[in-house]
């Protein structure tokens, strides 16, 4: 969010560890350079998507079907913080209250970092009258 680092969803290249993973580059002006897969914990074997970064960028909310721990079922969010020597941790699960058995994904968090909106096709009737993203 400070103009200079950009976070996407890359997949089927030969760096990725599962289908797709999220990435980061820098930006500076126009140009965008340092490609690389985040170094750390926050990609798996599996399916990794729609980073969503903090104000203060040390926290990234990503969609995941990964079936680590705490995982409820379908795409789950879940989130890793940057430590202190630029990596970032193994991915946390964003628990009960946020994932179901089904689909959540697509994670923004607010400026003040308050409130977290997401997709979801388990939790019914909140914002949608169906159950599609």
């Amino acid at each position: 969010r400070d103009g200079r680092k950009m976070y996407f969803t890359a997949c089927n290249r030969e760096e990725v560890n599962g289908p797709c993973d999220i990435w980061e580059a820098s930006v500076e002006g126009t140009e965008i350079s340092l490609m690389q897969p985040l170094r750390g914990g926050a990609n798996t074997p599996a399916w990794e998507s729609q980073a969503a970064v903090s104000c203060d960028g040390r926290t990234l909310y990503f969609a995941s079907m990964w079936e680590g721990p705490g995982h409820q079922g379908g795409a789950d969010i879940w989130y890793v913080r940057k430590l202190p020597s630029g990596l970032w941790s193994e991915p946390v699960n964003m628990g009960p209250r946020i994932n179901t058995p089904k689909d959540e994904e697509s994670p923004f968090i607010t400026n003040d970092g308050k409130a977290l909106y997401f997709c979801s096709t388990g939790h019914l009737g909140l914002g949608s009258s169906g159950p599609f993203c």
